[in-house]
């Protein structure tokens, strides 16, 4: 099931429905109450019966080749994926990276091909970067020292 299914399933119309009603006065909030955004639609998904997030393992039962890979859904421009050989376990696991510029890649262990079929909004408007996070790091610039003459860190 998809996660467009999912939202008509469970009848969510706008980002108010992501809100949670909190939990009553005197009572300690469970994770029901006060969830929201992804996180709530997972809940919401989960009491309906449908894994959302899509966290079943891979195909392992076959070795993907370029005319019939295992194929992986994304809705993220970048995906990371291990592959553990097939059989399943039969190498130790190489972590590949797919991406929806890049969407087809081989296991150089294996020789297992997968491929990303990117399910994506085509234009985001977030302001993130190709990976789909921004990282900022409010390093302040001032150094100490680390208690040994010589040695600073900063």
């Amino acid at each position: 099931m998809t996660l467009l299914s999912l939202v008509l399933c469970i009848e969510i119309k706008t980002e108010e429905d992501l809100l949670p009603p909190g939990a009553a006065p005197g009572e300690v909030a469970t994770d029901y109450n006060q969830a929201t955004g992804l996180e709530r639609l997972e809940i919401l998904g989960k009491i309906e019966g449908i894994d959302i997030f899509d966290m079943k393992p891979l195909d392992a039962s076959r070795r993907g080749t370029l005319d019939n890979p295992i194929v992986l859904q994304s809705f993220g421009k970048e995906r990371y994926l291990g592959c553990t050989g097939c059989p399943a376990d039969s190498h130790t696991t190489i972590w590949l990276t797919i991406s929806k510029d890049r969407p087809i890649e081989r296991c150089p262990e294996c020789g297992s091909v997968y491929k990303m079929e990117y399910v994506g909004a085509e234009e985001e408007h977030h302001g993130h970067d190709d990976r789909g996070f921004y990282l900022f790091l409010p390093i302040p610039l001032f150094r100490f020292n680390c208690g040994m003459k010589g040695n600073w860190i900063g």
